[in-house]
């Protein structure tokens, strides 16, 4: 007997970028998954921020938001407010860096890195998951503190265009930050031959 097999007509290198894109789907699947089971490290850094802009606002706002030009004495902290707030959301996106380095540290240190590497898995996949959930992350980090900010006296001025422009530039900042976690990690593996990074 024959066996007539019909073969699909594929573009050179589709099916391999989809099995990429499907293997770092999956890989954030799991990191979104830790977030929840594992909630310390993501309480730490989405509420950290939160803790550090209220500890600034109510503790040092009426004294330093005095001293600001052109603002009200009487008014001190409100001033203060519209002044640390830039600076809390860059100290939030920061530490998505940190949350991908201890991610990516701790499955190498438990081997989970190495179980990957017997697996038909891109490795490219597997720090794509880690850096895009540590995106979110910060992503919701960032917009619980502006929520905090607004409920204490934030009052930006910037309309819905300058919103778009600037969700945008924080949500590429959080993306390129959380890529620089991952050398981090590379360095405090012991071994080499585990890492999943090309540099390594």
């Amino acid at each position: 007997m024959t066996t007539i097999t019909a073969r699909r007509q594929t573009t050179p290198g589709t099916g391999r970028q989809s099995h990429v894109i499907a293997d770092a789907v999956t890989m954030l699947r799991r990191n979104l998954l830790h977030m929840v089971r594992y909630p310390g490290l993501s309480v730490f850094t989405i509420v950290g921020p939160v803790v550090l802009l209220l500890f600034f606002v109510f503790v040092f706002g009426g004294t330093l938001g005095a001293g600001l030009p052109g603002a009200d004495p009487a008014g001190g902290r409100e001033a203060y407010v519209a002044y640390v707030m830039p600076g809390i959301l860059l100290l939030t996106i920061a530490g998505s860096a940190g949350g991908t380095a201890t991610t990516v540290s701790m499955d190498m240190a438990e081997g989970i890195t190495a179980r990957f590497r017997t697996m038909a898995i891109s490795r490219a996949a597997v720090l794509a998951g880690h850096v895009l959930g540590n995106t979110i992350q910060a992503i919701i980090a960032v917009v619980l503190v502006l929520g905090v900010g607004l409920l204490i006296g934030f009052r930006p001025t910037a309309g819905p265009v300058e919103w778009c422009a600037a969700a945008g530039l924080l949500v590429f900042i959080a993306f390129a930050i959380s890529w620089l976690g991952w050398p981090w990690a590379c360095r405090r593996s012991r071994s080499r031959q585990q890492a999943i990074c090309p540099s390594c």
